[in-house]
């Protein structure tokens, strides 16, 4: 289960999200699909090591991944995407702070997905 303390910070987070971030996903539907499947894949919690209080949010950042362990092949699995290309996106969600160690996704990345989700298939 995840930490009071870390979910605080993850909460921090989510209320700065840069709305700006989500054009990494928008025309990449690969990209879509690990983010969809981001929150399905089953995760645990090590202990959190919460950084000094003057750090910056790089350093909070990773704090909060540190602990978070999962199978990058499951990801792979639920995305139908190769892990390798899957670590790559996965990086690159992270990066953009699209996607969260508790399983959430950005809201305006859920945006996304329910938008391609409703429109018609090509």
């Amino acid at each position: 289960m995840i930490d009071a303390a870390m979910l605080e910070v993850v909460e921090k987070f989510r209320t700065q999200e840069d709305e700006a971030a989500v054009t990494i996903v928008v025309d990449d539907v690969v990209a879509q699909s690990v983010l969809f499947a981001w929150p399905q894949v089953p995760r645990e919690f090590g202990i959190f090591e919460r950084p000094p209080q003057w750090a910056e949010d790089a350093a909070f950042w990773d704090a909060i991944w540190k602990p978070v362990f999962f199978s990058m092949e499951k990801v792979a699995s639920l995305a139908g995407v190769p892990r390798e290309l899957t670590e790559v996106i996965m990086g690159r969600l992270k990066g953009a702070r699209l996607i969260y160690p508790d399983g959430r996704i950005s809201d305006k990345a859920r945006e996304i997905l329910i938008q391609r989700a409703k429109e018609p298939r090509r």
